[in-house]
């Protein structure tokens, strides 16, 4: 198992783990078993948006969990890890409508990286897309550099203020990102300039040639710190 826990806490009786990592643009909650003799795999819990944080509830049976997305600024709901059922409680943004968004805006795409492997960018739209048209792009570069654009709403860096201007967002992850193996994070070493910057060239090439909606003759390239380093 190649995910890095971000944070984990003990289940009923000690005899399971649960951990927060990130797998392809999501904070993911997985269960794994505290023995680790039974060489059982990690099992994934949740799936869109990203898990923030957890805490087992009093019967020890379930677990309130808090989860954000591109389009939800906070939710809250209880989980029962036996069966997966997910119970929500509340969605501040009601997954997006209070605030004029929807998850129809958000979508994902791959694309050949420069070291000959698939790399992974989040996309969104303006929540007034119309497929006929041709947007300009807003191509956002993240910080760390071993960090990640994940499926979740941000208060400094966030999507959605861009696509409501009319932009299309594209948010890359390239070599050097995490939640997508320890290779692909060590990739980046004494290599800042290199294979990142070329994944980045290979994303706006692909976006060129397949998004029709996109207009890349009218785009624009945004980042701090490493994000920063990266367009200067």
């Amino acid at each position: 198992w190649e995910a890095r826990p971000e944070w984990i806490i003990w289940g009923k009786g000690d005899s399971d783990l649960y951990v927060c990592a990130e797998k392809h643009g999501r904070a993911v909650l997985w269960t794994i078993p505290a023995d680790a003799s039974t060489r059982e795999a990690p099992r994934p819990l949740s799936g869109e948006g990203s898990v923030n944080d957890a805490k087992l509830l009093g019967d020890g049976e379930r677990l309130l969990i808090s989860s954000r997305s591109r389009v939800e600024s906070s939710s809250y709901s209880i989980l029962s890890p036996r069966d997966g059922s997910l119970t929500e409680i509340s969605s501040s943004s009601k997954h997006g409508r209070s605030l004029g968004l929807s998850k129809s805006q958000c979508s994902e795409i791959w694309y050949k990286g420069a070291a000959g492997y698939d790399n992974h960018a989040l996309v969104m739209k303006p929540s007034h897309f119309d497929k006929a048209k041709k947007y300009p792009l807003a191509m956002l570069i993240h910080g760390g550099p071993q960090s990640a654009w994940t499926d979740d709403w941000s208060t400094r860096w966030n999507p959605a203020i861009f696509t409501e201007q009319g932009y299309v967002v594209v948010c890359p992850n390239p070599t050097g990102s995490t939640g997508y193996g320890q290779d692909h994070v060590d990739a980046i070493t004494n290599n800042w300039g290199g294979t990142p910057y070329q994944d980045l060239v290979k994303c706006f090439e692909y976006l060129e040639k397949e998004l029709e909606y996109v207009d890349t003759d009218r785009a624009v390239a945004l980042g701090a710190s490493y994000g920063g380093y990266m367009i200067s």
